[in-house]
């Protein structure tokens, strides 16, 4: 899980960089900002769905633990519930950004590349 989360960190600060790069770049450099960005943003997407799945699988085994150590499994689930909330909001907060540079390129939603 570890592992997924620093690369989730990796490919969102590519996109940080590349959004803030963008409105001073020249057109070339801004159809191939738009292409990565588009590129970032699936594998974003895709990565915040491995977090979740691994954030539920840890959810699952605490709780199978439950027996033994009732406050651990308490701990975990509360931690589980914050953590999918947040990763939720990250995968929003990617799907807004690349929306409003979709926007700004007069790219309609159902004609941008997959």
């Amino acid at each position: 899980m570890e592992a997924i989360a620093q690369e989730l960190d990796q490919v969102r600060d590519e996109l940080v960089r590349l959004l803030q790069d963008y409105p001073y770049a020249c057109e070339s450099d801004r159809d191939n900002i738009y292409q990565r960005c588009e590129s970032l943003g699936g594998e974003i997407q895709e990565l915040v769905g491995l977090l979740k799945l691994a954030i539920r699988n840890t959810d699952r085994a605490a709780s199978a633990e439950a027996d033994c150590d009732p406050d651990y499994t308490q701990e975990v689930s509360r931690l589980s519930r914050e953590s999918l909330v947040a990763i939720h909001e990250a995968g929003q907060e990617v799907s807004a950004a690349i929306d409003m540079l979709r926007e700004a390129r007069d790219v309609p939603d159902d004609l941008s590349p997959s």
